[in-house]
Order: structure tokens, then C-alpha cells, then sequence
């Protein structure tokens, strides 16, 4: 199982680069980072992969966002699909799209 996170900022920069994320699913806490590049003239993914193992839900998801500002999004979430995240901690959007 699986779940991918993108950070969206609200007062933060709005692709939520320098954000950590940590995820905590069947007692375990996995905790990623939100980078715009990591070499020369690159750009990672702003979506964060998490292996979920046989945890089929997530308890909880904590972003802090750049000037240490968190949000905690309490759960249970589904595995098994793509969130989207605001900083101004509206309800976790699932999608596989952008956001309407």
C-alpha cells in the first residue's frame, strides 16, 4: 500500500518547497521532504511517495511548513491514493488531477 502527499501553501510558497511531512501509518512514523532540486538543473517531483507496508489506513499527517508553522491532518485516511494538502487546513483533497 502507498499513499503520495503534495503540499500546496497558502502563506508559504505554494508549491510547499522546504516542507517536512511526516506520516504515521500502522505505528510507524516516515517523515519526507518537499525539495524543488537536488542537482543541477533538475526538478524533483512535488508529490511525496510513502510505502505503506500492509497499513491499509494513515492515523495521522504533519506538515510543517517553511518558517515552522505545522498542520496536523487527523485521520484515518484510505491508502492507496493521492492528497493534497493546504496549509490553510481545508480538508485534504483526494485526486489524481489538480484541484478544481
Amino acid at each position: 500500500h502507498f499513499l503520495q502527499l503534495r503540499v500546496v501553501g497558502t502563506t508559504a510558497n505554494r508549491s510547499g518547497i522546504g516542507a517536512t511531512v511526516a506520516v504515521t501509518a500502522g505505528g510507524k512514523t516516515q517523515i519526507r521532504h518537499v525539495q524543488g532540486g537536488t542537482g543541477k538543473g533538475g526538478q524533483d517531483s512535488l508529490y511525496l511517495h510513502y510505502g505503506l507496508g500492509m497499513a491499509t489506513t494513515v492515523d495521522t499527517i504533519v506538515v510543517t511548513f517553511p518558517g515552522g508553522a505545522s498542520v496536523t491532518y487527523a485521520g484515518p485516511f484510505d491508502a492507496d491514493q493521492r492528497l493534497w494538502l493546504f496549509q490553510d487546513q481545508t480538508t485534504p483533497v483526494a485526486s489524481w488531477g489538480r484541484p478544481n
